[in-house]
């Protein structure tokens, strides 16, 4: 799970410096694309890692 977090938190760096570079921020603006929203976890009880047994 922590992986897929820090993909998703890497792809929207990612995104978010390319909407405002230039120039792919003149296509981004026009098309309505904006900044993207980190994935965080305020609780720290969301953050505990389950317990899975087989």
């Amino acid at each position: 799970v922590q992986l897929s977090r820090r993909y998703y938190n890497g792809t929207v760096r990612d995104w978010n410096i390319l909407v405002e570079s230039f120039p792919s921020n003149l296509i981004a603006t026009s098309f309505g694309f904006g900044i993207a929203e980190f994935f965080e976890i305020e609780l720290a009880t969301e953050r505990a890692v389950p317990e899975v047994s087989f």
